[in-house]
């Protein structure tokens, strides 16, 4: 017997029988644990055989596992903290809660949750597979109404996330999945995906059934026209005459869209003429320290930045998206924060200016630039300056003023003496 026939040679399958195991309902599975336990007399609750039977996957040995461990871990008594404990699992409270932030974009609420996730241990490969499957019982109790194993807080909240929400969630978090695969720092690929997931995103209007919504039918009105137009110009072509011009259409008021970042150019300026390599490699040197001393909030934050540039007096922070500089920007107390915390640990008393990472080369070219210029305008300054003061010179005195500088150079400055 053996879970992995793949791995089986094709000369021994063709000469054996294979007979597949099929999964084990969740329903039966805390049904049979219910029973176990009601014939031990032992007390439980039914919210801890639901995580048991979900984490189980249909399987009812792995279930009979974990529900002996929990047994010994909790003298005798099954609860929901220990079958969360013991299982690794989320509650629902938890998923839900998180969910929610992303669909209401609140980034730095989510960002916070996913920070105290990681701080009790919560692996991230293991979040994505929890938030997986999730989604998926989330889409489908929207379609069949029923949720086997879950809380009466999730048959609620089923009816306040959207589809259009589930399916970009799904499809994020199978690509973070794969990227994960390849990198030694998973944790950095969940906060990118909760502050993605996050972001203000128009979703596409849907019928109760679930099915996009058919046109308006102003927008049929609209291509009626259209059609009747090309119709016209089909015929003056087949006539022999010009085609009149179609109509311009009514131009619609545009979307609004979420406002760029604009950085402060004169303080980026102002550090970049002052920046020297020597504090740039300080401020990356304290950066790992500095994390260490944020809470979960500001950590997250500062941990998808980077120092670009640093002077004696400031430091020219680089953030990937524009609503995080909004936040650094504008957060109470932030700033003070990192220039305390940078202050007692390396002596720095410098503070930050926000970009965003793809406004920064530009800043930065256009201030080499503007730097060359200044350089060759002054040299061409001191190029025209010199020889006005040779012109102002007689030959006489030109010829005097080279004996002078002859006899000097033969005898030395202290023998020579100069008399009117």
């Amino acid at each position: 017997a053996t879970t992995e026939p793949h791995k089986i040679p094709a000369t021994i399958i063709s000469r054996t029988q294979r007979f597949d195991f099929r999964r084990i309902t969740s329903q039966e599975i805390i049904d049979r644990l219910a029973y176990i336990l009601d014939q031990e007399g032992i007390e439980y609750e039914a919210d801890a055989l639901s995580v048991v039977a979900r984490c189980a996957n249909g399987g009812m040995r792995d279930a009979l596992s974990l529900l002996d461990q929990m047994i010994s871990f909790g003298d005798g008594k099954v609860t929901l903290d220990e079958a969360i404990q013991v299982s690794g699992s989320l509650t629902d409270d938890l998923m839900i809660d998180f969910v929610k932030d992303l669909q209401e974009t609140k980034a730095e609420e989510a960002l916070e949750k996913l920070q105290q996730l990681f701080k009790i241990g919560k692996e991230a490969s293991r979040l994505v597979e929890e938030w997986l499957e999730f989604a998926r019982d989330l889409l489908i109790a929207k379609q069949s109404g029923e949720a086997i194993g879950r809380s009466e807080r999730f048959l609620q909240f089923k009816d306040e996330v959207e589809p259009e929400f589930l399916y970009r969630f799904v499809e994020a978090l199978n690509q973070t999945q794969q990227e994960m695969r390849f990198t030694t720092k998973p944790t950095i690929s969940l906060e990118v995906l909760t502050i993605k997931m996050a972001q203000p995103y128009t979703l596409t209007p849907r019928t109760s059934s679930g099915a996009p919504a058919l046109p308006s039918s102003e927008e049929v009105q609209q291509l009626q026209q259209q059609i009747a137009q090309m119709q016209q110009q089909m015929n003056a072509l087949l006539q022999g005459g010009t085609p009149q011009a179609p109509q311009a259409p009514k131009a619609q008021a545009p979307r609004p869209t979420r406002a760029a970042f604009k950085p402060n150019t004169t303080a980026i300026q102002k550090i970049l003429m002052e920046a020297t390599r020597e504090d740039l490699v300080k401020l990356r040197d304290l950066w790992g320290d500095l994390l260490s001393c944020l809470n979960p909030q500001e950590q997250a934050l500062l941990s998808q930045s980077t120092v670009n540039a640093a002077g004696p007096n400031g430091f020219v922070l680089g953030f990937a998206y524009d609503h995080l500089c909004d936040i650094s920007e504008t957060r109470p107390g932030f700033r003070e924060v990192i220039q305390g915390h940078l202050e007692r640990l390396g002596g720095y008393s410098g503070t930050f200016v926000a970009v965003t990472q793809h406004q920064w080369p530009q800043i930065r070219a256009d201030f080499l630039q503007e730097r060359k210029k200044n350089q060759e305008e002054e040299a061409v300054s001191i190029v025209t300056e010199e020889p006005a003061v040779e012109d102002s010179l007689t030959p006489e005195e030109q010829a005097f003023e080279q004996k002078v500088n002859d006899t000097i150079e033969l005898f030395g400055e202290d023998i020579v003496q100069i008399e009117d």
